[in-house]
C-alpha cells in the first residue's frame, strides 16, 4: 500500500471519528437542553425559623441565562468541530486531487499516442472528460464549507457543479 492510500485511510478515519463525535456531542446538548434546569428557581419558600417562628425566602430563577449559556458552549463545541472537519476535508481533497491529477496526466498521454488511430470524436469527449474531472476537483478542493448529500454510491459532498 503506498503513501498516498495510507493517508487516505488515516484521514478518512479521522473524519469518521470527527463525525461520531459531533453525533455524540448533539446527543449530549439534546438531553442537556431537554431537562429543567431548577437552579435557584424563583418560588416563594416558607420555612420555619429558630424558634419556630415562620420566615419567607424569594429564589432568584437563572434558567434562561443558563441555557443561553448552554448554548453558547455548544455552538462554540460545534464550530469547532467543524473546523476540524474542514481541515480534514481539504488534506483529502489535496491527496485525492494528487492522485487524480496523475491519472489525467497518464490519460492525456494515451491521448497522444492514440491521436490519428482514434477518431477526433472519441479523443474529444476523452478531452472533455478530463477537463470536467479537473475542473470538479478544483471545485472540491476550494470548498469553504462541506454540505453533505445522498448520492447513487452514498453520502457525498455538495459542491457547484456536481450534477453536471
Amino acid at each position: 500500500m503506498d503513501d498516498s492510500s495510507k493517508t487516505k485511510e488515516r484521514l478518512l478515519s479521522e473524519l469518521a471519528r470527527l463525525r461520531q463525535k459531533l453525533a455524540d456531542l448533539e446527543a449530549s446538548e439534546s438531553a442537556r437542553q431537554t431537562a429543567e434546569i431548577t437552579r435557584n428557581a424563583v418560588v416563594p419558600e416558607m420555612r420555619s425559623g429558630a424558634g419556630g417562628v415562620p420566615g419567607v425566602g424569594i429564589s432568584r430563577d437563572v434558567t434562561e441565562r443558563a441555557r443561553v449559556e448552554a448554548a453558547a458552549e455548544f455552538k462554540r463545541r460545534n464550530d469547532e468541530l467543524q473546523l476540524q472537519r474542514l481541515r480534514v476535508f481539504k488534506a483529502t481533497m489535496r491527496t485525492v486531487q494528487d492522485i487524480v491529477n496523475n491519472l489525467l496526466n497518464a490519460l492525456q498521454l494515451v491521448h497522444l499516442e492514440a491521436a490519428g488511430h482514434v477518431p477526433a470524436e472519441v479523443l474529444a469527449v476523452v478531452d472533455r472528460a478530463i477537463q470536467d474531472a479537473a475542473v470538479k476537483l478544483t471545485t472540491l478542493a476550494d470548498l469553504e464549507t462541506v454540505t453533505e448529500k445522498e448520492m447513487a454510491l452514498g453520502l457525498g459532498i455538495d459542491y457547484p457543479g456536481a450534477g453536471s
